[in-house]
């Protein structure tokens, strides 16, 4: 990696994966431990795509649990919320759909690449003084009691389940709600920051904002495929 580029440097470089392993690991817990969702299920979905992402782009790029959607599900879990790995299902293909709708309009590319590049570091700022307070703040909280992390099943035990109740109307409406909610932070968190970082770490590959938002829609189809969880980019 040092001989692709020069300013890239392996301690940093190791620090910056096991920082981002702060931000996947306690969803990815969420989901086994909260939702009820396997565990070879869970981690397999994301070493399929951080496998599948990184042999694509040939760089180091991040993928990640929504975040918004991620807490939204593990809050209604908790909270008795019944059908929540159909409503993760759902907003992964509804992210996905919308994500790839996005990578084929034009006026999306133009204006991201208007962006200055100071709005990206911003950006990386406002989420990661968020997520600190949101760390410090979630010390006070009552913790949810946990299960055996050893549950039945493989990565294709949910998708099953996942599609049983896609004829409920009321569930594709709270999936859509789930869907708004995190576009916002996705746009911020998942799109422009990378953006941003790629054009400074590795200008000579000149990753397009369209090819982004294609490989974002196509990850969370292949994740409601398999009942998985909505995935993006992430700022890692």
């Amino acid at each position: 990696m040092s001989e692709f580029n020069p300013n890239i440097h392996w301690p940093r470089e190791m620090l910056s994966g096991i920082g981002d392993l702060g931000t996947l690991v306690p969803y990815l817990l969420g989901y086994i431990l909260v939702v009820g969702m396997p565990a070879q299920q869970v981690f397999g979905l994301m070493g399929l795509l951080l496998v599948g992402i990184g042999a694509l782009y040939r760089l180091p790029m991040p993928v990640q649990p929504m975040k918004a959607i991620g807490a939204m599900a593990i809050v209604a879990s908790a909270a008795g919320q019944s059908h929540v790995q159909s409503l993760l299902v759902m907003s992964s293909l509804l992210t996905g759909m919308v994500w790839l709708l996005l990578a084929y309009m034009p006026m999306v590319s133009v204006w991201v690449r208007r962006l200055p590049r100071w709005a990206g570091h911003g950006i990386s700022l406002i989420l990661g003084l968020s997520m600190a307070y949101s760390g410090l703040r979630g010390i006070w909280l009552d913790q949810v009691s946990s299960q055996s992390l050893s549950m039945p099943g493989g990565l294709t035990t949910t998708i099953g389940t996942g599609w049983i109740h896609f004829e409920d109307v009321s569930l594709w409406g709270i999936a859509l709600i789930w869907v708004l909610v995190q576009l916002p932070l996705t746009v911020g968190n998942a799109y422009l920051a990378p953006l941003t970082q790629l054009q400074e770490a590795f200008p000579q590959r000149n990753v397009s904002p369209s090819r982004l938002a294609l490989t974002t829609g196509g990850m969370n189809l292949v994740s409601a495929a398999v009942g998985g969880f909505p995935v993006c980019h992430g700022v890692g």
